[in-house]
């Protein structure tokens, strides 16, 4: 039996995105702006219900929050052209981190 989480990702994958993107593309105007907006919420909801399966500990958000703000504190303190110290901060929490 699947569960109910990888159930609901494959049924996002295989029926919502695509019913999306073929709406989407059907629509005259502007709408590629809602079509673009759906398509980031469709996709991000397989990845709340892993998280949200496992029970993270406290260190590990920890990290990852201090992460973030260092990430934002980068961007803002370090105004160098074409040097982007929050792509270097992004790869170091992946590589800390993993997939």
């Amino acid at each position: 039996m699947m569960k109910k989480s990888k159930l609901i990702s494959l049924l996002i994958f295989l029926l919502v995105v695509p019913a999306t993107l073929i709406l989407g593309s059907r629509m005259d105007g502007r709408w590629y702006y809602l079509t673009s907006t759906l398509m980031i919420a469709e996709l991000l909801i397989p990845f709340f219900l892993a998280f949200e399966g496992r029970k993270p500990q406290a260190r590990e958000l920890v990290v990852i929050a201090v992460m973030c703000a260092l990430a934002v504190v980068a961007r803002v303190a370090i105004p160098i052209p074409s040097f982007k110290a929050i792509f270097a901060i992004i790869m170091l929490t992946g590589i800390a981190f993993g997939p």
